[in-house]
């Protein structure tokens, strides 16, 4: 008997040990530690797993943006020739599709293959985003970040985006590692054209503050610019306003052969002659922004300097506004700074009836726009 009950004390010591085992390795899920390491908040400054600094949050790649990177064959097979091609140097240029402000689309093609979208058309799908949204109907379609950090032959960047950016040129990472910049007009605080563009296209414009990495170098050189290359800028230039226009419902710009003769003796002579007209503070700022040669830092003269310039030419500004600016390499996002940071210094939304000439010289352009009086004052003055 004695040996009967030492038998069951084994098997329920046994038993009861079991038991505890099984309570012990099961207590971190019943009862999770508090104290336990967070899952990593998206946006946090961690390395992920390929040594990226920021893990932003990314958008999946559904619309326009998944063919950056892909052969420009691709394209074309969904949307069809483009009706105009534009050359830009040896190895690219721009496509041109669609015709007015519901369809108008530009690709730049490298190589055969897809290094950027500029979008204007209204009618045009553009993953989650599209011409005329807020910033307020953007944030609820996804986190608008500062910080963003990617890769580009093996090297490591992080770019930063200011306040001013965030309100005018938000920055959308997609999940095939492309992005968008989200143009945003200065006054009507909406998107006017949205740009995908792979990462050597976004670090070639660098619009944002580089926070680490050194940009390639650039292989633009103004001097190398062709004569057919700066009838396209002029072109392009004229287009895209007047599509903006059209778009807003507003008259469109009226070539002026004078306002052109007279931008491009204004721009020559400045060129020749910016000792006399910049101060030394100007002249180091355009020094900084030749040897730069982005987005980031642009150089520009505003009415008061182009006016002492005309002053000097004797051209009459009567009723006329001007503007020179550089870079120029790309004449779609340079046109998107405009509407969002310059339009106190140049009117393109307010003036109801205009004329326009421009000139392209050395990476600057020179804008002439002249207010036409309207039918009510032509009339008064005849009158008179």
């Amino acid at each position: 008997m004695k040996e009967g009950r030492g038998v069951k004390r084994i098997a329920h010591f046994f038993l009861v040990s079991v038991i505890f085992l099984i309570i012990a390795y099961m207590q971190p899920i019943i009862f999770p530690d508090d104290r336990a390491p967070k899952p990593l908040d998206i946006g946090s400054e961690v390395p992920d797993e390929k040594g990226q600094k920021f893990m932003q949050g990314k958008v999946s790649s559904t619309g326009l943006s998944q063919y950056i990177g892909q052969k420009a064959e691709a394209f074309v097979q969904n949307f069809g020739e483009p009706i105009e091609i534009q050359e830009v140097d040896n190895t690219s240029s721009w496509w041109i599709f669609g015709e007015d402000g519901s369809d108008y689309l530009q690709l730049l093609i490298e190589d055969k293959v897809i290094q950027s979208i500029f979008v204007l058309g209204t009618g045009i799908e553009c993953d989650y985003f599209n011409i005329g949204m807020t910033l307020h109907e953007m944030s609820s379609v996804t986190t608008l970040y500062s910080n963003f950090s990617f890769q580009q032959s093996g090297k490591d960047y992080v770019v930063e985006l200011t306040e001013k950016d965030m309100s005018t040129q938000p920055l959308v990472a997609f999940d095939n590692e492309s992005f968008a910049i989200l143009h945003i007009d200065g006054e009507s605080e909406k998107v006017t054209g949205i740009r995908y563009l792979n990462t050597a296209s976004l670090l070639s414009l660098m619009p944002y503050n580089l926070q680490e990495g050194e940009l390639p170098e650039s292989k633009n050189n103004e001097s190398d610019v062709s004569e057919v290359s700066q009838r396209h800028l002029e072109r392009q230039f004229f287009s895209l306003v007047n599509l903006i226009r059209e778009r807003e419902g507003k008259e469109i710009f009226v070539a002026n052969g004078q306002l052109f003769l007279d931008s491009s003796e204004l721009l020559t002579s400045f060129l020749d002659e910016k000792e006399t007209y910049l101060e030394k503070e100007a002249l180091e700022e355009l020094a900084l922004q030749r040897n730069i040669q982005t987005y980031r830092q642009p150089f520009y003269l505003t009415q008061k300097e182009i006016e002492k310039i005309a002053k000097e030419n004797k051209i009459s500004l009567d009723n006329t506004y001007g503007l020179a600016y550089t870079p120029t390499r790309d004449i779609p996002y340079m046109l998107m700074q405009w509407y969002g940071k310059l339009l106190p210094h140049l009117p393109l939304n307010q003036i109801e009836q205009g004329e326009i000439g421009v000139s392209f010289k050395d990476d600057f352009i020179l804008l002439m726009l002249r207010e036409s009086p309207s039918e009510e004052t032509a009339t008064s003055d005849e009158g008179k």
